[in-house]
């Protein structure tokens, strides 16, 4: 049994070095996305800003006293509840293996186990030093039985950093019985910064988690959601977005796994491109044998902008058993004539009429992140006029 961060590290390193480097023509998982020349042997130094992020800002921000937060830059991180050891879905990762290897930000998040300890909510800000060319982190968050929790990571840099930069992440979250999450996961770096992140999401009986990741920064990046049902009545609902330009690069990979009766899953992720942006959804719903009544759905919409821009879609299905509600399906278009006209006719110029448009099918995703500060960030971000007081 692993007892703390270091033994982890020193385990998941003697793992790490022994693998190569994946290559498309080895491994399916990076068909569309190379890894090399990112620097992966290149030991991590934690800088002065990533220890104290600028003003207005914070590495760790609670907001709630219920919640029990402990954060580290120390190898001997440890604290109960935790679960060292590398998610078993993520034992054959490269990337995976290499975060909790060179680990240098350990943050737990854990709520009470009480069904009215109030709203438990936290933001934790990720912040790139403009001088760093590595970052590694790792990340628990634990909602107890019957308790709920709003929790934000938000990845942020300078607009402009000094060197191409590379973060590489593992996140693990546990929702145990009759709990409730509502998790976003927002990046928002600078286009010298890509990101490589592992999620793990487990829920329990009668627990209910719903995500929301939102790509809008950074360069190059290859997110894998991994989703659990374990348990009867445990439901995952994921809404995602993605906005990508220029040479921007977003590789986006979901996967939930029903083992047992009774559950639900939903994954609804929608992406524009435009100028030489790429963007590639893989997204996969598995159901056992031994999980009857299962309700799982999936949709990706995708909306392209410039003949330059690209999107490959590959929405799948794996079903072991005959009693289940599925359904899965994809789309890819511009924005269509009909649209435009129709805000044209009452005035509006062509370019606000497609930004009205595009912002009209993100936003919905936006719109749900509880803390309004990040949510005007990303809407900047993104290009919208400030937030009006709500």
């Amino acid at each position: 049994m692993i007892r703390n961060l270091q033994e982890s590290q020193q385990r998941a390193r003697k793992i790490w070095s022994s693998m190569p480097l994946p290559t498309s023509r080895e491994n399916e998982n990076f068909r569309w996305t190379s890894l090399k020349g990112f620097g992966f042997e290149q030991e991590p130094v934690l800088t002065p800003s990533q220890k104290s992020p600028p003003q207005g800002l914070s590495l760790l921000a609670p907001e709630e006293s219920s919640v029990s937060v402990i954060s580290s830059a120390e190898q001997r991180f440890s604290a109960e509840g935790v679960d060292y050891e590398i998610p078993s879905v993520f034992a054959g990762d490269y990337l995976a293996q290499l975060a909790a290897a060179k680990c240098t930000s350990a943050v737990l998040i854990k709520t009470r186990p009480e069904e009215n300890a109030g709203n438990q909510s936290t933001r934790t800000t990720y912040w790139m030093d403009p001088a760093s060319s590595v970052f590694y982190y790792r990340k628990w968050i634990v909602v107890e039985n019957h308790s709920s929790l709003k929790c934000i990571d938000e990845f942020l840099s300078e607009p402009e950093c000094a060197v191409s930069s590379v973060a590489v992440g593992l996140i693990q979250i546990h929702v145990k019985a009759g709990a409730n999450l509502h998790y976003s996961w927002i990046q928002n770096w600078s286009r010298q910064v890509s990101h490589f992140a592992r999620i793990e999401i487990v829920v329990e009986q009668d627990a209910y988690a719903r995500v929301l990741p939102l790509q809008v920064g950074g360069a190059k990046s290859q997110i894998r959601i991994e989703q659990r049902c374990l348990g009867r009545g445990a439901q995952i609902d994921l809404e995602g977005a993605a906005q990508g330009k220029d040479d921007q690069h977003f590789d986006f990979w979901i996967r939930a796994e029903h083992s047992v009766p009774d559950t639900k899953s939903q994954m609804n992720y929608r992406t524009v491109v435009t100028d030489r942006a790429r963007a590639i959804f893989n997204g996969n719903i598995v159901i056992h044998k031994t999980a009857l009544r299962t309700k799982a759905f999936q949709k990706n919409k995708n909306m392209i902008l410039s003949p330059q821009a690209g999107i490959d879609t590959f929405p799948k299905l794996e079903i072991a058993t005959d009693e289940v509600e599925c359904a899965h399906g994809a789309s890819s278009s511009p924005v269509l004539p009909e649209q435009k006209f129709y805000l044209e006719s009452r005035g509006i110029d062509t370019q606000l009429a497609e930004k009205m448009i595009v912002r009209g099918f993100i936003d919905p995703v936006v719109s749900e992140i509880h803390s309004s500060s990040v949510r005007e960030r990303v809407r900047l971000a993104l290009g919208y006029e400030q937030e009006v007081d709500e």
